[in-house]
C-alpha cells in the first residue's frame, strides 16, 4: 500500500506499517 514503506534487503522483504 501507499501508506507502507517497503524495503528489499537481499532475499528479505521488510514492510514497515
Amino acid at each position: 500500500d501507499t501508506d507502507k514503506l517497503i524495503f528489499g534487503k537481499g532475499t528479505q522483504l521488510v514492510v514497515e506499517p
